[in-house]
């Protein structure tokens, strides 16, 4: 016995003509515009007919775009205003983007355009949407407005004003791990950003959000089934082209090139969207990918996929009928489930606006290490520009191999160590992918110039970074031994660092500098002058304190009285030295020194020196 089964979209054809046969009956059907956008279901004959789009604001600038109902259907359409496609020539100026999309000034509250209809199946009648966006109205985005009233209910939040590379960098992938580079972005600013509150809702705490439209667009509550905070741009896109069968609009797209230290690369997401569940296997099939190139992969690679498949996750592969496990539906009562799938309830349709979303998802590519390769991350929608999606990329969820990052951590600021003092530590920091609640081992080798046991005490591993730490310090003890033997080095070698520059970590060790001070002695000037006191060092280690006898801790002071002036210096090994000297201010205009002639020199820190050459003291 054969089953009897029907393409998707004879489905659709027959629910729609169950519920629309009288606006189908119609030889003149005319659709009434309300808000800022919709999409009208129709169904014409083959060849060219006219529809009367009315509620139309005279002078405001509309898109419209006419789209095959199914997913798969063997229908195209060619639109104009009428009577272009009969006589030659429009009733109203347009603009043609494509041949099944125009864009007009609405000339009055209602216009006609005539449809030019093509189909290879079976039946006298087309089933399609007539997608209309008005691109001017003053209402544009007035459901932000209603959703706003309602704000204080959401717990998801989501944050803009971010830059692509701050993204990258220190959300997606975090703990300074990896070498990014490159890091790039196209879209609209408001496309992109973070999001935090999120584990009762998509399941991740927070991370990077990329959409469709403004990510303004997120928060809940859930109470439209058409929220949009898009434009309405044509974005062609030849990565997205092999994945879509429509044209693209509002593309939003990050790129980047990184560097992995193991042979795979994963991060975890999440694909929300405005187009479940009414529009599931529609053509309205709004689609993203993340596409890695580099060493050992076959031109471009799209590995957003449904687990342990080749199918890219998008509307139509999963939902509420297909691969319905990875999917949570997230319409309360008061929206559209499709007839039969139970309203939902929770957290999620209080705090996520998006209709429905998937489970959480791995993304997952085989690379060489410590080889470069670029990936792009891409959302766009499908056939028209009207309701959103989003991706969801949990922070610190790019993986590309190890999870500790390390760097040499010395005192005061110093660029080294050095012998019989404070010398340092090695830093070993998680890097983005590792669970900060569970205790992290580090396990290293030691080698270097340096020789354990003469120059530092030896230090072993593994050691361990703390559940609830990001990092730990392993104090570096250098031990005096009085030789000169300029600079040497401790090597750390750490098999999982999450940086391929970071796999051998450089600790330096210097001997002891000379320490000393100039404060190029007494002092005479002439009243009225004023003397800069800025002494010379030699050597030291950072960090330099200085405290003056007037209880000054400046590098050099300025001087308008006679005195004797004290400056003791201190440096981060805890050395000190002290000097002193005597300013000396005389009334240079009485003459009372006779034949004495004073002659002025500039010394070392730039100090105006005054000195007697003839004659006896002041």
């Amino acid at each position: 016995m054969s089953k009897l089964s029907f393409p998707p979209y004879l489905f659709f054809t027959f629910l729609f003509l169950t519920f629309s046969n009288s606006i189908f009956a119609q030889q003149f059907p005319v659709v009434q515009f309300s808000g800022e956008q919709m999409r009208a279901p129709l169904t014409l004959p083959k060849g060219t007919s006219t529809v009367q789009i009315c509620g139309l604001e005279p002078g405001n600038s509309y898109k419209v775009i006419a789209v095959p109902m199914a997913f798969g259907q063997s229908a195209d359409f060619e639109i104009a205003p009428a009577p272009a496609l009969s006589k030659g020539t429009s009733g109203f100026a347009f603009v043609r983007e494509s041949k099944q999309a125009v864009s007009f000034a609405a000339p009055s509250a209602c216009v006609e355009i005539q449809m030019k209809t093509n189909s290879t199946e079976q039946g006298e009648q087309v089933p399609m949407y007539l997608s209309i966006r008005c691109e001017s109205c003053p209402e544009a985005k007035s459901w932000l407005q209603k959703v706003g009233a309602q704000a204080d209910q959401a717990v998801l939040e989501v944050q803009g004003g971010f830059s692509a590379e701050e993204l990258v960098k220190d959300v997606l992938v975090g703990g300074g791990c990896f070498q990014i580079s490159n890091v790039s972005f196209t879209g609209q600013g408001d496309q992109i950003g973070t999001f935090s509150n999120g584990s009762s809702n998509i399941g991740f705490s927070n991370g990077v959000i990329m959409a469709t439209g403004g990510i303004i667009a997120a928060p809940g509550p859930n109470i439209l089934d058409g929220a949009s905070a898009g434009y309405g741009n044509g974005t062609p896109d030849a990565d997205l082209a092999t994945l879509a069968t429509g044209p693209l609009f509002d593309m939003a797209n990050i790129e980047f090139d990184f560097v992995p230290t193991e042979n795979q690369v994963v991060f975890e997401f999440v694909f929300a969207s405005e187009e479940y569940c009414e529009y599931v296997n529609s053509q309205f099939n709004d689609v993203f990918g993340f596409f890695i190139s580099g060493p050992g992969i076959s031109g471009t690679k799209n590995i957003a996929l449904i687990p342990t498949t080749n199918t890219p996750v998008s509307i139509n592969t999963v939902n509420h009928l297909v691969n319905s496990g990875l999917y949570t539906h997230n319409t309360s009562f008061i929206g559209n489930n499709c007839g039969f799938i139970p309203p939902a309830s929770g957290p999620a349709v209080i705090e996520l606006q998006y209709d429905g979303f998937t489970k959480k998802l791995i993304a997952v590519a085989d690379v060489v290490p410590c080889q470069t390769y670029h990936i792009k991350l891409k959302i766009a929608d499908v056939a028209d520009g009207v309701w959103d999606s989003a991706v969801f990329f949990r922070a610190n969820s790019f993986d590309a191999g190890g999870s500790v990052s390390a760097s040499p951590a010395y005192p005061g600021g110093s660029a080294s160590s050095y012998e019989s003092c404070d010398a340092g530590s090695i830093r070993f920091q998680r890097g983005g992918g590792s669970n900060i609640n569970l205790p992290l081992p580090i396990v290293f080798s030691v080698a270097g110039s340096a020789t354990p046991g003469v120059d530092y005490v030896p230090i072993t591993g593994p050691v361990f970074i703390p559940a609830g730490q990001s990092e730990i310090l392993v104090p570096i003890t250098v031990l005096p031994d009085f030789i000169s033997e300029g600079q040497e080095n401790i090597l750390v070698n750490i098999p999982n660092a999450c940086s391929c520059t970071q796999g051998t970590v450089e600790f330096l060790i210097n001997d002891l500098p000379a320490f000393g001070l100039d404060l190029l002695g007494n002092q005479t000037l002439c009243e009225g002058e004023s003397l800069t006191l800025n002494p010379s060092l030699l050597g030291g280690v950072l960090p330099i304190t200085y405290e003056w006898s007037t209880g000054e801790t400046t590098s050099s002071i300025v001087l308008i009285n006679s005195g004797n002036y004290a400056l003791t210096v201190s440096d981060g090994c805890d050395r000190t030295v002290s000097e002193s000297g005597n300013a000396i201010f005389i009334n240079c205009n009485t003459g009372s020194c006779g034949a004495e002639t004073f002659i002025k020199t500039i010394g070392e820190g730039g100090q105006v020196r005054v000195r007697f050459v003839v004659g006896g003291t002041p």
